[in-house]
């Protein structure tokens, strides 16, 4: 199974994201930081990448804050639709879960 970050839009409808997108953005900007301090950048990766994976509120916590709509919407699956949407601000403020499927 496939882990997705389900964000909820002001319009009701959803899209998924998947989690390791956002767990690869986060762990290369922590293994860039932890290799500039002598650390292997290969293992701060996957170090980072795993912790994310495995921590939920880490992974939405990351994506709300450190990433924007234009970064992910060419890999978001809608799981519904509405033609009314203002992507940006439902990325922004949009509930958003984790999800397996």
């Amino acid at each position: 199974m496939e882990k997705y970050i389900r964000v909820s839009m002001d319009d009701g409808s959803q899209y998924d994201i998947p989690a390791k997108f956002v767990a690869m953005n986060r762990a290369k900007y922590y293994a860039e930081k932890d290799s500039s301090k002598g650390s292997g950048y290969d293992e701060a990766l996957v170090e980072e990448f795993n912790m994310a994976m495995n921590d939920s509120d880490e992974l939405i916590d990351w994506a709300s804050n450190n990433l924007n709509w234009e970064d992910v919407n060419h890999i978001a699956k809608k799981s519904s639709d509405n033609k009314d949407v203002n992507f940006q601000e439902g990325w922004t403020n949009g509930s958003k879960e984790l999800v397996e499927y």
